[in-house]
């Protein structure tokens, strides 16, 4: 690359931000308001069914977690403590399961990530939506209704 056209385009390294990602299903995660329009995005960034499989795996994991480090710290007596520390563990064990799957699986960044740097209502809302959203996922395959689903929305799954 000669230094004219890396003048033009401009040095990677000097651009470090990252564009508003746009999914198949044409929402940018900064404009939306509600889970209904979020649901879309969620089945768009989940459309490889290794992703989704990970995905349940995750969820249920967290559920375990959680029921678990709460069962056995409240048999301590630890009250608050127990609560904390049981959404901590269930925070680490669910998301690293996750984020794996969208990185490793998927080639996507999950889409909590991109509200990094929102304001905390923005992020919170999303990280609420995702959490939703795995539940419905996961839902939706016990009932065998997942491919139903991806066609009521116009999404295509892999």
């Amino acid at each position: 690359m000669d230094e004219n056209e890396r003048n033009s385009r401009g040095s990677e390294y000097e651009k470090v931000q990252t564009p508003p990602q746009v999914s198949s299903a044409g929402a940018d995660p900064a404009t939306v308001k509600s889970f209904k329009e979020f649901w879309p995005l969620y089945l768009s960034q989940h459309s490889n069914p290794k992703t989704r499989m990970w995905h349940y795996a995750g969820t249920l994991l967290g559920v375990f977690t959680f029921s678990l480090v709460f069962g056995f710290q409240y048999a301590r007596n630890s009250g608050l403590e127990a609560l904390i520390l049981a959404l901590f563990a269930q925070v680490v064990a669910t998301y690293g399961v996750l984020f794996a799957s969208h990185w490793i699986i998927e080639g996507n960044q999950p889409v909590v990530l991109n509200s990094v740097g929102k304001q905390k209502s923005q992020l919170f809302k999303e990280m609420y939506w995702a959490a939703l959203g795995n539940f419905r996922i996961l839902w939706l395959a016990l009932n065998e209704r997942v491919a139903e689903e991806y066609r009521t929305n116009n999404l295509s799954s892999k």
